[in-house]
């Protein structure tokens, strides 16, 4: 794998020392991004989730380990519910992802006199020698070096004992299923944000032209394009922060419509009350009837009053859409000014102040806002310990 040799002479020699080994979720790795020993503080803080590896045996060239996985440990974390999660979905479902698994191992390298080829075609430039493991990672949110289709990952049945795994590939024109469902363009970006270098995750919300995935807890928006029944990644993955808002519904459409026709036969000196809204709509259509038939004859002074009475009875229904319309464009400007700020305050965009920042527009401004981070305990429009409007005290 990865271009080095790895011979079952050594591994023969080295496999034992996965006894009792930890089983992180994921492989470990520090602030900077590198990969560290699974017994590291940082690695046990950040990446433990109750499981480790016992009984490692070896037969007929396959190594085989039981993970034991602490449950009440495995609570304690989000890597560790999901974990839990995982197990659940194998057991129960009909057709559960596949949970892949990876081994960390120190060793020394020796180098070949030139690439050179094993006994199933795949081509290596080093040997590994006198390995030693560190640890074996559970993969749920990336794509192991060796497969669950290669037999390596790990799958139990409601006995908690090892089953045997079973992989077709089948060659199928897409052309004969039509077009995709919902949960086919879901399955297909899963599978699109699994392939590196993208670190994995799993799909949160799915737009015409970019999907929004979550990884340990942070949310990424990245555009996609479907070719066929794939889905690709096309561009650089970008840091969000989730923001859901339920909005006062102040009257529907039917309420207004309603209204409208009470207002109507109202003027028209119509009686409404008992009526239900079937029988309030035959007499609004009586009552536009006869108005017409006013019109016909010629009567100026009746279209002046039928007029009257239309524009009497839309009064009400145009003072109250005015208002919305104000109250929407204030909420709009107070958006902007708090989005203009954090952009404004942010070392992201330098040369961008306040007020060039309010000309981007209210989606404009959202976007470049969710990329300037989060100042933990002080607020995005503090700057210097300064604030634009007042004086901030530093909470306790």
């Amino acid at each position: 794998m990865n271009g080095v040799l790895y011979s079952a002479e050594e591994i023969e020699k080295g496999y034992a020392s996965l006894e009792r080994t930890l089983a992180p979720i994921e492989h470990p790795q520090d602030s900077q991004g590198n990969f560290i020993s699974a017994l590291d503080p940082i690695a046990i803080h950040n990446f433990h989730g109750g499981a480790f590896n016992q009984n490692v045996t070896r037969e007929n060239g396959r190594v085989s380990i039981d993970k034991i996985i602490n449950v009440q440990e495995a609570l304690k974390s989000e890597r560790g519910k999901r974990l839990l999660d995982r197990i659940d979905e194998i057991e129960t479902s009909e057709s559960p992802r596949p949970i892949h698994t990876s081994v960390c191992v120190f060793l020394d390298r020796e180098k070949t006199d030139g690439p050179m080829t094993n006994a199933a075609g795949q081509e290596y430039s080093w040997i590994a020698k006198n390995m030693v493991f560190d640890h074996d990672a559970i993969l749920l949110d990336s794509v192991g070096a060796a497969q669950p289709g290669q037999g390596v990952g790990i799958a139990v049945n409601a006995e908690g004992k090892e089953f045997q795994v079973e992989q077709a590939l089948v060659t199928i024109d897409a052309d004969d299923f039509g077009e995709m469902s919902h949960s086919d363009i879901r399955d297909a970006l899963e599978s699109a944000i699994n392939v590196p270098p993208l670190s994995g995750g799993w799909v949160v919300d799915i737009f015409e032209d970019r999907v929004i995935y979550s990884v340990d807890d942070q949310f990424f928006s990245a555009p996609y394009i479907m070719d066929g029944r794939k889905a690709q990644i096309v561009g650089i993955p970008l840091p969000v922060e989730r923001d859901v808002a339920y909005i006062p519904q102040t009257n529907t459409q039917g309420d207004l419509m309603k209204e409208l026709i009470l207002n109507a036969l109202k003027a028209a000196n119509i009686e409404t009350e008992g009526f239900s809204d079937s029988e309030l709509f035959a007499k609004y259509n009586a009552l536009q009837v006869n108005q017409e038939s006013s019109d016909d004859k010629g009567a100026s002074d009746d279209k002046a009053t039928g007029a009257e009475v239309i524009a009497n009875a839309l009064k009400p229904f145009m003072e109250k859409l005015e208002g919305l319309e104000a109250k929407l464009n204030a909420a709009d400007d107070q958006e902007i000014e708090k989005y203009a700020a954090i952009v404004a305050n942010s070392d992201k965009y330098p040369g961008i102040d306040a007020e060039s920042a309010k000309k981007l527009g209210v989606d404009m401004l959202k976007t470049m806002a969710a990329n300037c981070g989060t100042a933990y305990g002080v607020p995005l429009t503090i700057v210097n310990g300064k604030s634009d409007d007042e004086a901030y005290d530093m909470p306790a």
